[in-house]
């Protein structure tokens, strides 16, 4: 039987090697596939069926070197990276890796295979499935992992094989309207753990895996009478995604709500963490940690709950941060609620030396939490104002008409009735 024709870097050594006898292999499958090697070709040759039907297909080899592992590569990635990355970021660049691996299929390729022209295009087809917004970190977290865990040259030069990156674009902070829907739902929530979990969201806009599942009871403060007031923790000792700290004293309903869930929890102990992802598989009952996965699977589940607009877990972070300029509070006592560095400013006055200075100024300003910003403001109708101005009040404060409308109404009952009317 002829030999098939060999395709890429196999052709040009052809005619050198045209008196090989390839190597028969023992790996004959159920399907009557054999697969032969040339080892002086450099190639794989693989028959199905038998007889005169035999189809050819031909692949390029390398000799002696396995294919990739991605395991292994991202283990490398893992211990050359151990003292200088959190968990937390290390975790988000194998991520972006995994999913690079598994689009392009770089488990079939060898090192030798990627040290040509071959691994800038797989990247290159696979930063044109990436939104442009998001091309600069992908990159950026799979140069990180190719050069550290593969031991392999940067193919990609941005200037010249992808051009200029468009600027980071801020997230909008979502309106009042829709976290007011979610604020009137996990007041009414039954559901210990989401009531706690959606609190921590919407009252502090914590980043869900790399703050809120890391916090521990050992975090909580409690006052003289054991009831719980404040969050401490520490963003080295805890491995949040930064080294910041959060020092934030509680609003009423977090602190009720923390209290509930400690009495129902499973295991309060100092070093357990406060939210655990609790879960039936396999007919059995698995408590774990949380991730920022699992939170976001409970935060859906109380959104579908509900009937919620869907908003992710940093629409949140977006909205606390805004609520937080809007109450008026220091830029220290803002960064502490939200578990941001205080001094980045570089300014000794940025930084609170005493905490309690720091709670005080948070409690008198927050008195109940950003969540108190959506409750509409309370408006007393005098007992002597006439029956008219009484109901276009109540309706302005049921949210039925606006402002311009409520002003264009009291001066159309004042140019009608004058003065003497608008009391009885």
């Amino acid at each position: 039987m002829p030999k098939p024709s060999v395709f890429g870097i196999a052709i040009k050594r052809a005619a050198a090697t045209e008196e090989a006898a390839p190597v028969e292999g023992d790996n004959i499958g159920a399907e009557g596939r054999n697969d032969t090697h040339d080892a002086a070709l450099g190639v794989v040759q693989t028959s199905r069926g038998t007889g005169d039907g035999e189809v050819w297909e031909v692949g390029d080899f390398d000799v002696g070197e396995p294919p990739l592992k991605i395991a292994d590569i991202l283990e490398r990635f893992a211990e050359s990276t151990r003292l200088r990355l959190k968990d937390q970021p290390r975790r988000d660049y194998e991520r972006a890796f995994r999913r690079f691996a598994a689009e392009v299929g770089l488990a079939a390729y060898t090192r030798r295979q990627l040290q040509g022209p071959r691994a800038k295009s797989l990247l290159l087809q696979h930063v044109e499935t990436i939104p442009k917004p998001s091309r600069r970190w992908v990159l950026a977290a799979l140069k990180s992992v190719w050069t550290l865990g593969m031991n392999l040259p940067w193919p990609i030069d941005p200037k010249r094989d992808i051009g200029r990156f468009p600027k980071v674009q801020r997230r909008k902070t979502p309106p009042d309207l829709d976290i007011r829907s979610w604020a009137e739902a996990i007041r009414n929530e039954r559901d210990l753990h989401l009531k706690l979990l959606g609190l921590l969201l919407l009252q502090f806009g914590w980043r869900p895996g790399s703050q809120i599942a890391h916090l521990k009871w050992r975090n909580v403060e409690y006052d003289s009478t054991g009831r719980p007031f404040a969050i401490v923790a520490s963003g080295v000792e805890e491995d949040f995604k930064t080294d910041a700290d959060i020092r934030v004293w509680l609003p009423p309903n977090v602190a009720e709500a923390l209290e509930a869930w400690k009495k129902a929890a499973p295991d309060i102990s100092q070093e357990k963490p406060i939210l655990i992802w609790r879960r039936h598989f396999d007919g059995r009952l698995v408590e774990t940690a949380h991730t920022a996965k699992s939170i976001r699977m409970r935060t859906e589940a109380l959104a579908k709950k509900w009937g919620l607009p869907r908003l992710s877990p940093v629409a949140f972070r977006h909205w606390v941060a805004s609520a937080l300029r809007r109450s008026g509070l220091s830029v220290p006592a803002s960064a502490y609620w939200m578990g941001h560095d205080p001094t980045l400013s570089g300014a000794m006055r940025d930084v609170y030396d005493n905490p309690e200075d720091c709670f005080a100024e948070q409690s008198s300003k927050l008195p109940n939490g950003p969540m108190a910003l959506l409750e509409p403001p309370e408006v007393s109708v005098s007992d002597g104002l006439s029956p008219e101005i009484v109901a276009i009040v109540r309706e302005y404060q049921a949210g039925r008409i606006g402002t311009i409308e409520l002003a264009n109404r009291m001066e159309a009952l004042r140019l009608k009735n004058g003065p003497s009317m608008l009391t009885k």
